[in-house]
């Protein structure tokens, strides 16, 4: 959803498009908030299971954010195995 807001604002900020109310700054303003979200999320996936070097997963994920999160969540499954082993 954060990606839809960001881009959505982005457009409308770029095309100098406003509806009323609805202003390129709220959808910027929204897609910060799901962004934040969905970091603090899968940092508290990280903390909260047996993942080996936890801290290489969350440096990264406080400084790139949204693109360590997708990375981690599309290998999470394969973490959490090595991990129980």
């Amino acid at each position: 959803m954060g990606f839809v807001f960001t881009f959505t604002g982005t457009l409308f900020k770029l095309s100098h498009w406003h509806f009323g109310f609805i202003t390129p700054n709220i959808f910027l303003s929204v897609s910060i908030v799901f962004s934040l979200l969905s970091i603090f999320v899968v940092l508290l996936d990280i903390a909260k299971n047996p993942i080996k070097n936890k801290l290489l997963w969350i440096i990264p994920l406080l400084f790139v954010g949204n693109l360590v999160a997708i990375i981690y969540l599309i290998n999470r499954e394969v973490h959490l195995r090595k991990a129980l082993r």
